[in-house]
């Protein structure tokens, strides 16, 4: 990484992944990653995430108002984390202008995996959404090169949906094929998906990153899909868990 090797005037990028259980963040400029850092913690996200963008700011000796571009994860995935994302791509938008790129939570981690790795199998990511379920998608390899896939090298078989492990294995059974599961929905729950045509693939593939929100996201910045940052909402995908007061 190329710690603060940069020029003036700046022109950075801000990269934040927070719907998963550790969250992180990545600053760059047009040339690639300067610097990367993980939360100290798991669910940490309200407490770490503009701590950490100072801190790494102040590290390549920058502010805020260089931030030119911010992407982010914007769900499905843990209620607190997308919505701080957001909120913070929009304040960044409407106090500096920031343009802003919000991507897929589940394509983040399926870009964990590289396309040569999946055969003829089909890549499914997992996070788990409580209750006993789970949000899912479903990947499958790409023939060919096509500008318009949301993960380079992937086509996406199954849109982002919320479904229990009993469904996944149904919907697994139905596209006929081994399925190569990641996401930290796996975490509690891989018993549940012990199958002879379910492969868990080990745990470095398992969480999205602000690595890949940047890899992600400068594909779509390059190709101007930027987000209205005004009706930019988090994809919740079901309505957040709300606990009524005791009466």
């Amino acid at each position: 990484m190329r710690i603060g090797d940069l020029n003036s005037p700046r022109n950075l990028i801000l990269a934040v992944e927070t719907s998963s259980r550790t969250g992180s963040v990545a600053i760059a400029d047009h040339k690639g990653i300067l610097t990367y850092r993980p939360f100290t913690g798991q669910l940490q996200h309200n407490t770490q995430l503009l701590p950490t963008v100072r801190a790494m700011l102040k590290q390549l000796g920058a502010r805020s108002d260089q931030v030119t571009q911010v992407y982010i994860a914007c769900g499905p995935g843990s209620f607190t984390g997308i919505r701080m994302a957001v909120t913070m791509a929009k304040t960044m938008h409407l106090a500096l202008g920031t343009k802003v790129v919000a991507l897929d939570s589940l394509d983040v981690i399926a870009a964990n995996v590289p396309p040569e790795e999946l055969d003829d199998h089909i890549l499914i990511s997992i996070l788990d959404a409580k209750m006993g379920r789970f949000f899912v998608a479903a990947y499958c390899k790409a023939e060919g090169i096509d500008q318009g896939q949301q993960v380079p090298g992937l086509v996406k078989l199954v849109e982002d949906t919320v479904a229990t492990s009993q469904q996944i294995r149904n919907m697994i059974t139905e596209l006929g094929r081994t399925a190569l599961l990641v996401g930290d929905g796996l975490l509690y729950y891989r018993k549940l998906f012990t199958a002879p045509d379910i492969v868990i693939m080990d745990r470095e593939y398992w969480g999205p990153t602000a690595l890949n929100v940047y890899r992600l996201g400068r594909i779509r910045a390059t190709s101007g899909l930027f987000e209205d940052p005004l009706k930019l909402v988090p994809n919740y995908l079901m309505p957040p868990q709300v606990t009524l007061p005791r009466q």
